[in-house]
């Protein structure tokens, strides 16, 4: 058992080793390369190399550059003009110069063995895992794997070919205006059942299959199985779904918070909703529990914890437990500012308290600006005035 032991933590130290960057040293104008420790794994005798490298780099001298590997091994003839990053996988891009100075650069690639896969043709490479590499000749992008077959056909443009080394789907791309996902398998793509991914919100994304939506995670399990007509995009943990015209709210773990039986649905406030049945409104909590009725003609948003609403063609108040406090009689109103609200009667502007008492009589105009610190400003006759909690003119 200790022997054992003794072993997997050999292999796990050289593993960690392996994994563990080299970094360029120059010594006498020659370059090698250093370990984490600073122990010399490459002997500066290079005109110049990668900056770091993991598992291949590149060296050049003076007839070019080479590939070489993490036991100091050239792998390649020093025929290139230069060697890209390998993003610690088992391909390398490499390219070739051609024009004045070599202005034109042509991308190949190079496997751990020291074989050019693909010669050096394309405009732009970019390697994505041990076996597969994004590349473009020009404005078209595609997926090439280390057989040196196109598994996704270069035809994209950048926009319309997404790649994720870290999450699933590991990417998609666009089709006749859907996203068509794809994870990577080997040297080949696995493609997804889905006719559309929206590869956009947090927690959960967007899925359609045949016709219905749901969602699925970022590791490609699908959470909410395609059932809907339309889901929204994730935001704050929750999103709308809809369903034979009507809308619902869902959690991210799938579960649906508010039930899917109003024909308008929106946030309102710290938590709450704003429903909507045949142009009546109502709130309901986070857990879809009935704040208010559905009765209301308008609700405002809540403001030291009262919101108005319009019943009958009139506006009053209520709290934020749902409680009617301040009866529908004005025929408008504006949010409770410094513990006073702004109300309208006959065309006229006045101010009430909390409890619904009249402060200030209805005599103004229009509001300008609502209370704060003690002052608002309304208008009167055609003037802007600043007056005080009690109605009277501040010179």
């Amino acid at each position: 058992m200790k022997k054992l032991c003794f072993l997997l933590l050999f292999v796990c130290n050289a593993l960690a080793l392996s994994a563990q960057p080299f970094t360029r040293f120059e010594k006498n104008g020659k370059y090698g390369f250093k370990d984490a420790a600073g122990k010399i794994v490459v002997k500066p005798t290079y005109q110049s190399t990668s900056y770091e490298f993991s598992s291949l780099g590149g060296v050049s001298n003076k007839d070019g550059w080479a590939v070489i590997n993490n036991q100091g091994q050239v792998l390649t003839g020093f025929v290139y003009s230069g060697v890209g990053d390998a993003k610690g996988y088992d391909l390398i891009p490499v390219y070739k110069g051609t024009g004045f100075m070599e202005v034109n650069r042509y991308f190949g690639i190079v496997n751990k063995a020291g074989n050019e896969i693909a010669r050096p043709q394309y405009t732009f490479v970019e390697i994505l895992s041990n076996e597969l590499a994004i590349v473009a000749m020009y404005d078209k992008y595609g997926i090439l794997n280390s057989a040196n077959q196109l598994v996704i056909p270069m035809q994209f443009t950048k926009e319309q070919l997404k790649v994720f080394t870290n999450i699933q789907p590991n990417g998609a791309y666009l089709e006749k205006g859907q996203w068509k996902a794809f994870s990577f398998a080997g040297n080949s793509l696995k493609k997804w059942k889905y006719d559309d991914i929206r590869l956009e919100g947090e927690y959960l994304w967007p899925v359609k299959y045949r016709n219905k939506w749901g969602y699925v995670d970022t590791l490609g399990r699908e959470i909410v199985s395609t059932g809907f007509d339309s889901v929204g995009i994730y935001a704050g943990g929750v999103s709308w779904v809809a369903l034979a015209g009507k809308k619902g709210v869902m959690d991210k773990e799938g579960k649906l918070v508010v039930p899917v039986q109003y024909d308008r649905i929106a946030l309102h406030g710290k938590g709450n909703y704003l429903v909507a049945v045949k142009g009546k409104y109502g709130l309901v909590n986070p857990q879809g529990a009935e704040l208010l009725p559905l009765q209301f003609d308008a609700i405002d948003q809540f403001s030291e914890n009262f919101a108005a609403v319009k019943l009958n063609s009139k506006w009053g108040f209520v709290n934020q437990l749902g409680k009617l406090v301040i009866t529908p009689l004005y025929d408008d109103a504006l949010s409770f500012s410094d513990g006073l609200a702004a109300v309208m009667l006959n065309k006229k502007v006045g101010f009430i308290n909390k409890e619904g008492k009249m402060i200030i009589s209805p005599q103004f105009d229009s509001v300008v600006e609502s209370f704060y610190k003690g002052k608002a400003i309304v208008s009167i006759n055609g003037q802007e005035i600043y007056i005080d909690a009690t109605g009277k003119e501040i010179k």
